[in-house]
């Protein structure tokens, strides 16, 4: 095994010559995928999947190369590709003359979201600060570290962390990678995104924090693999007499991609497996990428973990126009041999569809999208399985027992200022990710069966309305504006308990990137 081991990584690394490829990662919250977005909506770079995040900068250079011939037709498209051109000038440098200014780079970049939060009580000034440093050893092998001060943690009931006055830290990012044409190998703390779903997805939605990883992807033609293997926050500790024994957690997941027709059809299937307990360690089993870990879960005599198998289509029926779904299966019942039986299924889905250029107005896109979670979903009897990392959903940010329709317009009235105007209408039961398992069929039989409405119990009706506007000085820096009004009927799931409310936020957002040679 471990000769195996040496083998593959002395063929990666003794191919480094072949294709040069910056492997740095693209933060999912970085600016370009907003422009990223538009395009695809359009029908280009699809060659980048929007269902498997994040790009590393490699990969977006090589699709600007990729898509510039294409867009010449419409100024407000060669302005998007003229700001993708700069903020990638030197990767698309370093690919189209196979230099060598990549190696000994030394890279700061930072990040500033300055905000006034206002709600029906008072207005706060909170602030999200990022930096980070990376070094490329060589074109292909990169390695970075950045930290995370956020004073939005603070509001959240949920958040485990500590707090120094006022706000909170931690290192969002620190990996290594190596990348060349065909394969991406990564050691560290990075970002992770699967699923497709414009409020989020099915599964590694990406708003818990990056987590601690092997990760590692092949591209074979239409194919991507991608497979990563993680250590959670734990779940607590016991004692035995005078020893301290931790409740270990550990997550795995496998991806297949293919992409066919250049891009216009798009489909993922994947698997995670939750597993864990006190004194455990990483499973050798649900570290191999190449097993169906469904199977081996029940053929294994403790049975437990919680494994999430979902599949993501996506297809534009034209250039302008996208359909897209995801099918989440945690548990879903066949037999009726006795009350097990009866447990309700718990799944989720995604559909949308996004449609650009409507009437021939260029910078408008408008989209609608339907997701309904079951309760339950995420969860199995042993509460250390909770599909949660750090107390955040590490699948939809909403969690279970919900579903939610939205309804939105985004309209650039120049490359330089953006409008967005969202419609949700969300339901909430009172099933929620954090609560005990239950199981109220237990109580009756396969013959007298058992039904409960969804959501579940006095639900939460939500309908809210945001309008969203952004101005684009420059790269660097940008302003925007969000207003949010609110009409909640059973609020927090209590009867009766109806309430409005308006909030507004004003942020600017600063970029600040220095590269230099360490030569």
């Amino acid at each position: 095994m471990n000769r195996l081991f040496f083998l593959i990584l002395s063929f990666l690394f003794l191919n480094i010559n072949l294709f040069a490829m910056s492997s740095e990662t693209l933060p999912t919250h970085h600016w370009t995928y907003e422009l990223i977005s538009e395009f695809q909506a359009r029908g280009y770079f699809l060659e980048l999947s929007q269902m498997t995040l994040p790009y590393s900068r490699g990969d977006v250079a090589n699709a600007i190369l990729n898509n510039k011939e294409d867009i010449k037709d419409l100024k407000l498209y060669q302005s998007w590709m003229t700001e993708l051109e700069n903020e990638f000038e030197q990767e698309i440098e370093e690919i189209t003359t196979h230099s060598l200014k990549n190696e000994n780079r030394l890279v700061l970049r930072s990040k500033v979201n300055a905000h006034l939060d206002n709600n029906s009580i008072d207005t706060k000034y909170k602030g999200i600060y990022r930096g980070g440093v990376g070094v490329n050893f060589t074109e292909n092998i990169f390695a970075f570290s950045g930290v995370n001060f956020n004073q939005y943690d603070l509001d959240d009931p949920e958040y485990a962390g500590y707090e120094w006055r006022g706000i909170t830290g931690y290192t969002e990012q620190a990996f290594i990678s190596f990348q060349n044409k065909r394969f991406l190998l990564k050691l560290g703390r990075d970002y992770l995104r699967w699923g497709t779903g414009k409020n989020g997805t099915l599964v590694m939605s990406n708003i818990a924090r990056p987590l601690d990883q092997i990760f590692g992807d092949a591209k074979f033609g239409p194919f991507k693999f991608s497979f990563f293997t993680s250590e959670l926050d734990q779940y607590g500790s016991i004692y035995i007499q005078d020893a301290k024994i931790p409740i270990r957690r550990f997550l795995s997941g496998h991806r297949l991609d293919l992409v066919l027709f250049k891009g216009k059809l798009q489909a993922s299937v994947s698997e995670l497996m939750l597993y864990g307990g006190q004194d455990k360690t990483f499973d050798v089993v649900y570290s191999n990428p190449f097993v169906f870990w469904h199977g081996a879960n029940y053929n294994n005599k403790s049975n437990s973990g919680n494994v999430l198998p979902t599949v993501d289509v996506l297809y534009y029926p034209a250039i302008n126009w996208k359909l897209y779904g995801s099918l989440l299966i945690d548990d879903i019942q066949i037999e009726k041999t006795g009350p097990g039986d009866l447990e309700p299924n718990e799944i989720g889905f995604i559909a949308g569809t996004e449609y650009a250029v409507p009437l021939s107005f260029s910078g408008m896109t408008i989209n609608a999208e339907y997701t309904r979670v079951a309760n339950r979903t995420y969860k199995t009897p042993n509460p250390m399985e909770t599909f949660v990392h750090r107390n955040v959903p590490l699948g939809h940010p909403l969690g279970n027992d919900f579903e939610q329709f939205n309804l939105g317009v985004r309209y650039w009235f120049s490359s330089y200022f953006r409008t967005e105007l969202d419609y949700f209408y969300t339901k909430n039961g009172e099933g929620s990710i954090y609560s005990l398992w239950d199981e109220p069929w237990m109580d009756y039989t396969v013959d007298e069966g058992y039904d409960e409405p969804f959501p579940t119990g006095t639900v939460e009706k939500n309908n809210s309305l945001r309008i969203r506007a952004m101005w684009y000085y420059k790269s660097w820096a940008r302003l925007n504006m969000e207003l949010l009004s609110s009409s909640i009927k059973n609020k927090a799931n209590v009867s009766g308990d109806n309430d409005t409310s308006f909030q507004w936020v004003m942020s600017v957002e600063l970029n600040y990137d220095y590269i230099f040679n360490l030569k």
